[in-house]
């Protein structure tokens, strides 16, 4: 498995060259050997553009897999952060994944308590995830560093708000994730073994970056399985 990953891989190449993007980079990294999965991390939801889900669909051997940091989904808290995405974008990007690819793996990243989130942004978050409904979701409180722009924010929220905020948007990812896993029973899946501890053996299939904050199989077998390889 080959990973791209970058903090915009979708600008890749706008610096170097007129006609050879992050869609012409997967496209050949994805020819080099069929039998090589490609994943690409990171993926700002108001830069994938249709070719690009077109270079997804024409390689099956490049993962499915969309992480789309939005950090949130509030149009006010998105401009109060300046992120060129909006709510709509971001949801229009989303459904178009999801009819073009419809076993397309979702994954985001959220940052609650940001300077001037309101009661009513936070609502809209909430509405946001369960309308969604993210295979992979992490939620952030804000950290308020100093020599950073928001340090000196207006409107700062409490940090046991931010907390709560944060427990409350994963209670509602538990209760997806787990909605999704139950789902996913008698699927079948190429898994690539890559841990024993003794009992079990260890494993991703295209489902889980190989970060380890997705998740992982765990297998069971009577036979020997071997590190490296797909079962």
């Amino acid at each position: 498995e080959i990973v791209i990953i970058a903090q915009d891989p979708t600008r890749y190449g706008k610096d170097l060259y007129e006609d050879y993007g992050i869609e012409e980079l997967l496209e050949d990294v994805a020819k080099l050997d069929k039998n090589t999965y490609v994943r690409i991390l990171y993926l700002y939801p108001d830069r994938i553009s249709d070719r690009l889900i077109e270079v997804f669909k024409e390689n099956p051997n490049i993962m499915p897999y969309f992480d789309i940091p939005i950090q949130h989904s509030s149009n006010h808290v998105l401009a109060l952060m300046k992120r060129s995405g909006t709510r709509e974008k971001y949801l229009e990007v989303i459904n178009k994944n999801k009819k073009e690819i419809p076993n397309a793996i979702l994954r985001t990243t959220l940052i609650v308590g940001f300077p001037g989130e309101s009661k009513e942004d936070f609502e809209d978050l909430k509405d946001f995830v369960k309308e969604v409904k993210f295979d992979h979701l992490g939620v952030f409180a804000f950290s308020n560093e100093e020599d950073t722009e928001a340090y000196s924010m207006d409107n700062q929220v409490d940090e046991k708000i931010a907390k709560a905020r944060e427990k409350e948007i994963m209670q509602i990812q538990k209760r997806i994730s787990l909605s999704l896993n139950k789902n996913r029973i008698n699927e079948i899946h190429d898994v690539l073994i890559e841990d024993f501890d003794g009992n079990n053996y260890y494993g991703r299939s295209y489902l889980y970056a190989p970060d380890a904050e997705d998740g992982y199989f765990i297998i069971k077998s009577q036979k020997n399985l071997i590190i490296g390889e797909y079962v």
